[in-house]
């Protein structure tokens, strides 16, 4: 049959018609209630879904193997299981925010401008194009992120402040005639150790991480007061669970604290 049907397509409240060229390589989609509904097991094989509103819908374990979803406003649906093999989905609204629960690797440049984009499994990788965050932020709260390009740039016009956060500090134990106790106030990359007492000898402070590394940091001190400036101390081995503090005065003064910093 070699002619041009017309289909009626109920798309809510009205309706469209589609004309559809016979052709026994297409599955097509016909007579369904897109609206309201989802798109299952379909195949768009050689065409294209164009100026289409899909706002509360779901396309589930759907192939639009060599079609393109152009202009297309999936605001609140779901792709889901969907294979995209040789298609394009352009000038496509995804809403305001972007969540991954799997593996989110950009080959090009992954520019995010409203709403933020959230990885919660699996990482982040960019691999070429750069990533571009303009608002709402970036947050992986699982997995890596790896970035394989030559350099990690952070602020143009405004500052950028590097931050680090956990729930559980690192904790200190001393071995130093005098001391009796050390505490620590910070991270497993950063933070204040602060001593408790008068040393009457040289000796050390052993902070234990709280998260252990993949491989041992490299650990940088500089003194958080005067008795810490006169202990004349250095990192005396740093391991992937601890960093050693070694003192090489006997009578620094009260209380020698230190701020350090650890970078795998």
């Amino acid at each position: 049959m070699n002619r041009i049907q017309k289909i009626g397509i109920s798309l809510g409240t009205g309706a469209a018609t589609v004309a559809l060229m016979t052709a026994p390589a297409f599955a097509l989609v016909n007579t369904k209630d897109i609206a309201n509904g989802a798109v299952t097991t379909a195949k768009i094989a050689g065409g294209s879904v164009n100026t289409g509103s899909l706002a509360a819908n779901a396309v589930r374990t759907g192939n639009i193997v060599n079609g393109g979803v152009q202009s297309a406003d999936i605001s609140n649906g779901t792709i889901v299981a969907g294979d995209l093999a040789s298609g394009a989905v352009t000038s496509a609204k995804l809403g305001t925010n972007i969540a991954v629960t799997g593996t989110l690797t950009s080959g090009g440049a992954l520019t995010v401008t409203a709403g933020g984009a959230t990885v919660s499994a699996g990482g982040l990788t960019v691999s070429a194009g750069g990533a571009t965050v303009t608002a709402g932020g970036l947050t992986v709260s699982a997995g890596a992120s790896t970035f394989n390009g030559t350099t990690a740039k952070f602020g143009t016009t405004n500052p950028t402040h590097l931050v680090s956060a956990q729930t559980t500090a690192p904790t200190a134990a001393v071995s130093m005639t005098g001391l009796s106790a050390a505490s620590v106030a910070g991270t497993d990359t950063k933070g204040v150790i602060t001593t408790t007492g008068t040393p009457s000898a040289a000796g050390t402070v052993t902070t234990t991480f709280n998260v252990a590394y993949a491989s041992a940091p490299v650990v940088v001190i500089t003194p958080a007061n005067a008795s810490g400036n006169a202990a004349l101390a250095y990192v005396s081995s740093s391991t992937t669970t601890t960093f050693v503090i070694t003192t090489t005065v006997a009578t620094p003064g009260a209380t020698p604290s230190w701020n350090y910093v650890a970078i795998q």
